[in-house]
């Protein structure tokens, strides 16, 4: 016959079960966020003419560049986590 109280040793361990599963449920959520992306884009284009520039280097600060394709387009994937 099986017995419905759990004997000393089995109640830790289905606590310690339902304490991980407490813990994915809060820790999921919060890595999801952080992976989070933006996309940031722009055409440069000459001032006078108004055509497009090929080859144009686009920069923010120092670390990061894009260079402009035939339409003088340019796009960056930003992590939402780097955006401040």
């Amino acid at each position: 016959m099986a017995c419905l109280v759990p004997s000393n040793h089995q109640l830790p361990i289905k606590i310690m079960k339902h304490f991980l599963a407490l813990l994915c449920c809060i820790f999921c959520p919060l890595t999801v966020l952080l992976a989070q992306s933006a996309t940031l884009s722009g055409t440069v284009k000459d001032a006078v003419s108004g055509e497009s520039l090929i080859g144009a280097t686009v920069k923010i600060g120092e670390a990061m560049g894009a260079v402009t394709d035939i339409d003088g387009n340019y796009t960056w994937q930003l992590l939402m986590a780097r955006i401040k």
